[in-house]
């Protein structure tokens, strides 16, 4: 594993936890809208739909609250790094 790999996954990290610590949907929303159009201009137009990437990231969304809530257990950094 390089030192690149390992990079992205604390970023992913990281970036789950600030996500799962937001209390307020307007700021979720808005989250969701940037992600939405950052990656329609990574990955070009005609890659992947604007619904498709909101329903998406709308599982991804409900995943995390579903974390947050308790209803199902994520897995540690150290599980993820462990499996690559």
């Amino acid at each position: 594993m390089n030192t690149s790999t390992l990079e992205l996954n604390a970023v992913r990290g990281e970036l789950a936890r600030d996500i799962l610590n937001i209390d307020d949907i307007d700021i979720l929303k808005k989250i969701r809208q940037n992600i939405s159009v950052l990656l329609s201009r990574v990955h070009g137009v005609g890659t992947k739909s604007k619904a498709d990437i909101l329903a998406d990231l709308d599982g991804i969304f409900a995943n995390l609250k579903d974390m947050k809530d308790g209803k199902i257990q994520g897995r540690s950094v150290e599980n993820l790094f462990n499996e690559i």
